[in-house]
Formats: C-alpha cells, sequence, structure tokens
C-alpha cells in the first residue's frame, strides 16, 4: 500500500491544521463523499474529532487541541486507508448517524444515508395524518437504522424489523 503524509508530527501539532491538511489530501485524490458527510472538510473533521474523541457538538474544543503522537499516527493510517483502499469513514470509524441517533456499522450493511430520515423526523407529515401509524414494518432492515429511528420518533407504535440474515 502506498502511504501519504502530512506535515511531520510535532508538539506543536493541532487538530486544526490536520483537518486543513487532510481535507486537502480529500481533494487531491479525488475521494467521492455522500456516506456521512457530502464534501471533504465535513469528512476530514468527522475522522479527526473521531481519533481525538471529541464530539461533534463540541467542535470549539478542536481549535487548541494539540495531538499527541499516537493520535497522529491513527489519524494517518485512517487517512491512508481512507485514500487508498477507497473504504467509506463510517467502516472504518465503525459509526455513522442517522436521523439524530449514532450507529455501529461495518462492511455487512449498507451506510445509513436515506433521504427517508428527514421523512422520519418530520413524522412523515403531511402525508400521514399524526396518531394515525399503529404499525410499521421495516423489510429487509440491514443495519435496523430506519425501523430504529421510527421506533423512536413514534413512541407507542409496533415496529417489525426483517432481514435475511
Amino acid at each position: 500500500m502506498n502511504n501519504i503524509s502530512l506535515k511531520p508530527w510535532s508538539v506543536e501539532s493541532k487538530a486544526i491544521d490536520l483537518i486543513q491538511e487532510v481535507a486537502q489530501l480529500f481533494v487531491e485524490h479525488d475521494l467521492c463523499f455522500g456516506h456521512g458527510t457530502d464534501n471533504p472538510l465535513d469528512e476530514a473533521n468527522a475522522l479527526i474529532f473521531f481519533v481525538l474523541g471529541i464530539d461533534y457538538l463540541d467542535a470549539e474544543a478542536v481549535s487548541s487541541k494539540r495531538v499527541s503522537l499516537e493520535e497522529f499516527e491513527r489519524i494517518m493510517e485512517l487517512v491512508n486507508q481512507r485514500i487508498y483502499d477507497r473504504k467509506p469513514l463510517a467502516y472504518l470509524t465503525q459509526e455513522a448517524f442517522f436521523c439524530g441517533h449514532k450507529f455501529y456499522v461495518d462492511e455487512r450493511v449498507l451506510v445509513p444515508r436515506s433521504p427517508i430520515a428527514e421523512l422520519i423526523q418530520n413524522q412523515f407529515l403531511p402525508w400521514i395524518e399524526a396518531g394515525s401509524v399503529q404499525c410499521v414494518l421495516d423489510v429487509a432492515t440491514g443495519s435496523g437504522c430506519l425501523a430504529i429511528a421510527i421506533a423512536k420518533s413514534f413512541p407507542g407504535v409496533e415496529v417489525v424489523a426483517s432481514d435475511v440474515s
């Protein structure tokens, strides 16, 4: 496997600078997005936030965060896999966000990214009357994210999920 490299690590290495460098590498290597992010900067943020354990809601923490050598090496490992193996970031981190919920994902399931998420969050209005749903069947559920998101959005509704596996 080829290896790409960022500027050498130093005790001065800041997360905010690495985000910009990683985003630029993603542009240079013509990556496709759409498995949770839709542009190189968001993808770089997600990767580095994951390695550093920074919550997405605490984005200010990244501005002054110094990166340890171990964190830097892990970032480089994931960047190389993302670029050369073309693995979606969700498979590398084993997490994807759907309808505001975090899900475990791996290569056995499709990365949740359905436009149905917006319908679920809006409780299918105006197409379905609020309170009229009693049961939902999710066939070929895969990761189960649709069924789980519906169950969380429609408390009291019976949700049945089925998959061949």
